[in-house]
């Protein structure tokens, strides 16, 4: 269970509130539309839901700067994936963690991130989970990470959704080390971002 005395003190958007250890995210209309825990997957979670292709890209991509979306207030995955691949610079953004060298707490409506910065964006649950469920949210997150991938960046995206309606900067990505994956990763196109 998360730890009630870590939320305190913390500045939350509109609509969002502690409950019983959860966060629960109401819509304006004051109606529930999430609850849930939040938690800490570790990078082989990651990495098996979405077929092993976020550590075969990082093999490939020695230089790669990888961002976590809601990926826990301890941010397990990214620490082992540092380990794991010690060239990369990873980090986590997420509403709860502590500003460590793994992590930044914020939200992912508006990312502390640069422009441009970062070859790949992960999310497990969270924007599919906006998606879902309070879409205006959703949506912001799906254009935060294509302001900060670079052109050709990837997002990998857990449970799968479509992201190209919601921005243009996307293209899905079909096929990725021979496996079929639309739905679950895209490649951020040439063009700026379109805010």
């Amino acid at each position: 269970m998360y730890p009630l005395e870590r939320i305190k003190g913390i500045i939350l958007p509109n609509g969002y509130e502690p409950s019983e250890g959860n966060l629960r995210i109401k819509s304006l209309e004051g109606r529930t539309r999430i609850d849930f825990k939040p938690e800490n997957r570790r990078f082989s979670d990651y990495d098996g839901i979405i077929y092993g292709l976020l550590s075969r890209y990082l093999i490939e991509h020695q230089t790669s700067n990888v961002l976590d979306i809601g990926g826990g207030y301890k941010s397990t995955a990214v620490q082992e994936m540092m380990e794991q691949f010690p060239y990369l610079t990873a980090i986590n953004i997420d509403l709860f963690a502590e500003n460590t060298k793994f992590s930044r707490q914020g939200n992912a409506n508006s990312l502390p991130v640069k422009d441009l910065s970062i070859d790949a964006v992960v999310s497990v649950h969270c924007v599919s989970r906006f998606l879902i469920s309070l879409r205006p949210e959703g949506e912001t997150m799906v254009k935060e990470m294509a302001r900060v991938l670079k052109p050709d960046g990837l997002a990998f995206v857990w449970p799968g959704f479509d992201l190209t309606p919601i921005s243009k900067d996307f293209e899905a990505a079909t096929q990725l080390y021979g496996k079929n994956t639309y739905g679950l990763v895209y490649r951020k196109t040439h063009a700026p971002y379109q805010s």
